[in-house]
């Protein structure tokens, strides 16, 4: 058995509503069980779900000290399986000098168990930082820092713009393509001058932003489109550069208009070989537009290709189709 403990937000103005998150995970069947969660004093209790499996389930409330404790205990023989409690309320405001605005209200969650002879019980716990006076008053001439009124008022501005200021403090999360939330993805490969292929997935579009750059310089070259062809299909590619081949020439060769070196020459060619895993036809095709769309994009461009796909899997499908471009 084990206890998570979690709440919606761990940073809170006095007097916004938290909601505190219990999950009783059984392994086994138990004879009996009973969960706790132990509240401080300031926080006004509001509602409380017991889980699904339990509808009617009442609770039971007791005050010791300056914590207040809020008790479920179940029928007998409870089956192993997943059980969730919830707890609402909101923190009233605490009394703390104006030059430290946050306090610490710690909230704990026990789970305990009966079972025949032996009692076996878990519990973990979680902090919730009430922000009880505005930081904005630390800006404001010492008369107005002990005024309540001005810091409530305060505290409007600051729940509004404390947002934005988020995210401009972690604006370099949004450039990063690890980071940046898929949404934004096209929009940052737009700053390289890059369009996303809808058809790919998330991971590869984030470890193609990551890429380009290196991509870029490398454009044109074995290594640049051995790379990319990677990125996207998972596989290292075997690329095979074609050069000149039965290449002579004697003192009686004639050269001019239509005549060719040589026998069975493909000057400046590339042959691709990908093994892949099947898919069905549509997918197939797709896929293979998209690998010679790259290959395009990324190939020199006075080359010519010829792209070998054999599919792993069905083994009975196995496919070679040449394309020379």
């Amino acid at each position: 058995m084990h206890v998570d403990c979690v709440a919606d937000h761990y940073k809170r103005y006095s007097g916004e509503p938290v909601i505190l998150f219990v999950r009783v995970t059984l392994h086994t069947l138990v004879d009996k069980l009973r969960v706790a969660i132990e509240l401080p004093a300031q926080f006004v209790l509001e509602q409380m779900h017991t889980p699904s499996q339990w509808p009617q389930l009442a609770a039971d409330l007791e005050r010791v000290g300056d914590l207040v404790s809020v008790a479920w205990e179940s029928p007998q023989n409870v089956s192993a399986g997943v059980y969730e409690f919830t707890v609402q309320g909101a923190a009233t405001p605490i009394a703390m000098q104006a030059d430290e605005p946050e306090h610490e209200l710690r909230f704990a969650a026990e789970a305990r168990i009966m079972h025949a002879d032996w009692t076996y019980w878990s519990h973990e716990g979680v902090s919730i930082a009430i922000i009880n006076h505005a930081r904005y008053l630390r800006y404001l001439p010492s008369l107005y820092r002990d005024d309540e009124t001005m810091g409530r008022f305060l505290m409007l501005f600051e729940s509004f713009w404390r947002p934005i200021e988020q995210q401009i403090d972690h604006i370099d999360d949004a450039l990063d393509p690890r980071m940046t939330p898929s949404a934004l993805l096209p929009w940052l490969a737009s700053w390289v001058d890059m369009k996303l292929d809808s058809n790919w997935d998330e991971d590869k579009q984030r470890r193609l932003l990551r890429a380009c750059v290196a991509l870029y310089r490398r454009r044109g070259t074995y290594n640049g489109l051995k790379e990319f062809l990677e990125i996207y299909t998972g596989v290292v590619p075997n690329i095979i550069e074609h050069r000149a081949s039965n290449m002579r020439l004697r003192s009686n060769a004639i050269l001019g208009q239509g005549i060719a070196i040589g026998r069975n020459n493909v000057p400046n060619g590339l042959t691709i070989q990908l093994r892949l895993p099947g898919l069905p036809e549509a997918e197939a095709t797709l896929r293979r537009q998209i690998i010679e769309s790259i290959i395009e994009a990324e190939k020199p461009a006075h080359a010519t290709y010829r792209l070998l796909i054999e599919e792993s899997a069905p083994a009975s499908t196995t496919t070679q189709i040449p394309t020379t471009s």
